[in-house]
């Protein structure tokens, strides 16, 4: 299961659940396109995170997911509103 996928110059590392990684040569805009919105949100221009793993919003000195394995990832200030949005509605 995908935790949370970041860019990593034209590629894109894959996060899963069971702390493995995988390099991966597609960028994080043809993830964006194919995984569910419902299920992942892009919180920053390098992250996409898995809403099923999420744990909590933090706004304290800056805007942060953190999910319920303890990653703390910074949320974009251009996506913040939109990214409360969605949390809202799930």
């Amino acid at each position: 299961t995908i935790l949370y996928i970041e860019a990593d110059s034209n590629c894109s590392v894959l996060h899963f659940t069971d702390g493995t990684k995988y390099l991966d040569t597609r960028t994080l805009g043809i993830y964006e396109e194919i995984l569910n919105p419902d299920k992942f949100f892009r919180i920053h221009k390098s992250v996409i995170i898995n809403l099923q793993h999420l744990a909590e919003y933090i706004n304290d000195d800056g805007y942060f997911a953190v999910l319920k394995s303890g990653q703390r990832i910074a949320v974009a200030r251009n996506r913040v509103q939109e990214f409360l949005a969605k949390i809202k509605s799930i």
